[in-house]
């Protein structure tokens, strides 16, 4: 394979967690203890898929459908990762918007269902 398969055909180590939904430690065990087939360009780590890793030995090369194929399937991914993050951030600002108005709220006086607001007199 070329440096431009190895590219196309693999992801950075942090792109792979993301998308197995796997620690960063669990990879690079997995590096370690060879469970995961990788190579090493200027330091970094790619780990090859084991779809494109299999289309790749059977033809001996990346197609362009297949190139295709790999952008396809991790956009959609990314979209579904991405959506399900939005949600999140959702809840997340709904949560503090909930918060907010509670500690805004002046302190209720004990024993009355409305709140008094007390001035001081100078």
């Amino acid at each position: 394979m070329n440096a431009e398969n190895i590219e196309i055909g693999a992801s950075s180590i942090l792109e792979y967690a993301t998308k197995e939904n796997i620690s960063i430690s669990t990879i690079r065990r997995r590096i370690k203890s060879g469970e995961l087939k990788y190579k090493l360009i200027n330091g970094k780590y790619f780990i090859y898929s084991d779809k494109i890793e299999k289309i790749v030995k059977a033809s001996g090369t990346l197609t362009s459908s297949v190139v295709e194929w790999k952008v396809h399937k991790e956009l959609v991914a990314e979209n579904q990762r991405l959506k399900k993050e939005i949600i999140k951030y959702k809840e997340e600002i709904i949560e503090i918007k909930m918060l907010l108005s509670l500690y805004e709220m002046p302190p209720q006086i004990p024993g009355t269902s409305e709140v008094k607001v007390c001035r001081v007199m100078e």
